[in-house]
């Protein structure tokens, strides 16, 4: 994915509060139409659900490595 080209380290887990992935939303601007559409929402906890769908799924596709420790998970560009 393009926008993990720079390097790019997005944290995800039951951690974090929910109004952070609106963050990862203005950090990753094309992954923001993907989300709204799958979400069907912009309330706070739809939009951290389909962010964390969509990394998942782009790191079972290979193309995001993501390291798990227990309930977080890094996913970074495959660089």
């Amino acid at each position: 994915m393009a926008a993990f080209d720079d390097a790019r380290v997005i944290h995800a887990g039951d951690d974090l509060p929910v109004t952070s992935y609106t963050d990862i939303l203005a950090e990753l601007p094309a992954i923001k139409a993907p989300v709204l559409a799958l979400a069907d929402s912009e309330t706070p906890g739809a939009v951290a659900s389909a962010i964390e769908f969509i990394l998942e799924g782009l790191h079972l596709t290979k193309r995001l490595n993501k390291e798990a420790a227990g309930a977080k998970a890094t996913y970074r560009g495959r660089g």
